[in-house]
Parts: C-alpha cells; structure tokens; sequence
C-alpha cells in the first residue's frame, strides 16, 4: 500500500513543488503527462495538493522532475545528479536489460547529435 501524508499540508507542499519544478524545466502539464504517462487532469489535482498518497504517479513525476519523493520536506529537495536520478527512476520500474539497451543507444544517438551542432 502507498505511503499516506502525514498531513493535508504535506500533499499541498509537494503539489508546489511540482509545479514550481515543472514551470522551472518548461514543461507544460501536457508535456510532463507525455514524458510520466500520467494522465493531465491528474497531474493538475497532484499539483494542487489533491492527493492523499504516494502514490506511483506521484513517484513518477518527482522522479521526473528531479524531486525528493519526501512529502514533509520544507525546502527544495532535489536529487543531486542525473545519475541518481536515473538511478531512482530504474529502481522504481521492472524494466528488461533488452529495452534498457534500446534507452541507453538512444540516449546516445541524441548526444551525438547535439555534439555534431556545435
């Protein structure tokens, strides 16, 4: 079973901090629902502090947007790196060696690309 917030205020803090992350990245809610696969109209009550759990689209946004999943946190906490962030989003899905493969040669050919535009 999710994590519950300890307190109404808990879900509100962590929906502004996705926001504020989300407008900080230029991403619109769109956008964010197309990288996390979490429906829009969810992604705007989570933002809103209108959810009662840790749920694994909330996971998935923090995650995304480079959060700590720590709902009672007070001040920014992000995650420090890419790579912890990649790592934290690895751990949270059952993902095949095959498709990860696929993932890292794409990501690849997307950096020889921007390196070949300088």
């Amino acid at each position: 079973m999710a994590e519950r917030f300890k307190t109404p205020s808990d879900a509100i803090r962590l929906g502004s901090r996705m926001r504020q992350s989300r407008h900080s990245s230029g991403l619109t809610i769109v956008q964010l629902s197309k990288l996390t696969g979490v429906d829009p109209g969810q992604i705007s009550k989570l933002e809103r502090g209108q959810m009662a759990t840790m749920s694994p689209n909330v996971q998935k946004i923090c995650i995304s947007l480079g959060l700590s999943t720590t709902p009672t946190s007070g001040k920014r906490a992000g995650l420090s790196s890419v790579g912890e962030r990649i790592d934290a989003l690895l751990a949270g899905c059952a993902i095949s060696e095959q498709a990860l493969a696929r993932l890292i040669g794409a990501i690849e050919e997307v950096l020889l690309e921007a390196s070949s535009l300088r």
